[in-house]
């Protein structure tokens, strides 16, 4: 079968690849088997099949439904044997049983005194919602934000959420995606290391926030020449304004008033990243 013909799919935890270490070169005999809990999102079992990347574009099914492979309700997929090394991942015979999420794209970055988590999906079945979780000790995680999914999308999705109040205090911050559907069922994605320099950390200031429109910016840490300008940002992306900054400076005033009321997002742009605030315009 074509890869057109396999709902193949790469899972949030990615797909596995056997291959050789060390002698010898060649594969005699081997089986692959997969099991799923309920979290993962899959609640037809017995509709998925393990495949394998023939090299030419092509994935071949090794999970048929006569003796040798097993699809069963208990979320056991065993394939049948196989003498090459190839990558494997999961297809569906039922476009409807697919897994729920391809994410292509995961990050977090620390972005002033906040954290900036992106993601990016190549299309969804079902979703409902992403909850963003934080944890200082990758055991124990917790909620900080949720964003609405797409629900049914063939397409690229992009997502962003804005951790404002992270643990800056702690040298390691974990953060992960729990993806859950319209049923009820969820899945994680991989954990996301972001490491706090204490030594380095810089951040901006704005007062008075909320502010009218006369606002100062100022900027704490960091080495001033390092800076070039400011940019505003609406909560949708757009840029609604733009200043140079002062070489040398630690302060400036931003004369705002000509924006609409709302929350807006002030970035400095230095050589060693962007650093910013949020600010309230009332």
């Amino acid at each position: 079968h074509t890869r057109g013909a396999w709902h193949a799919h790469q899972p949030l935890e990615g797909y596995c690849a056997i291959s050789r270490r060390g002698e010898p070169a060649v594969l005699v005999r081997a089986a692959h088997e997969v099991v799923l809990e309920r979290h993962d999102g899959v609640n037809n079992f017995a509709a998925l099949r393990i495949v394998k990347d023939d090299g030419a574009g092509n994935w071949i099914n090794l999970t048929p439904l006569g003796p040798g492979g097993t699809a069963n309700g208990t979320g056991t997929i065993r394939s049948h044997a196989f003498t090459a090394f190839s990558d494997f991942t999961l297809a569906s015979i039922d476009g409807a049983q697919m897994l729920p999420i391809e994410l292509l794209h995961f990050d977090a970055q620390l972005v002033g005194d906040m954290v900036r988590l992106d993601w990016r999906t190549a299309r969804e079945v079902n979703t409902d919602r992403f909850v963003v979780e934080a944890s200082t000790d990758r055991q124990q995680f917790h909620a900080v934000g949720t964003l609405p999914a797409a629900g049914n999308s063939p397409n690229v999705q992009g997502y962003e959420y804005f951790d404002l109040h992270p643990e800056l205090s702690e040298t390691y911050l974990y953060y992960r995606l729990k993806v859950i559907d319209r049923d009820g069922d969820f899945q994680y994605s991989e954990v996301r290391t972001l490491v706090i320099d204490q030594n380095q950390r810089s951040a901006v200031f704005l007062y008075p926030n909320p502010s009218t429109g006369a606002v100062t910016l100022e900027w704490i840490g960091g080495t001033k020449e390092n800076a070039s300008h400011v940019q505003v940002h609406d909560l949708l992306g757009n840029l609604v304004s733009s200043h140079p900054w002062p070489i040398g400076a630690s302060k400036l005033s931003l004369a705002l008033s000509h924006l609409e009321p709302g929350p807006y997002l002030v970035h400095l742009h230095t050589s060693n990243g962007v650093l910013t605030a949020k600010m309230l315009i009332q």
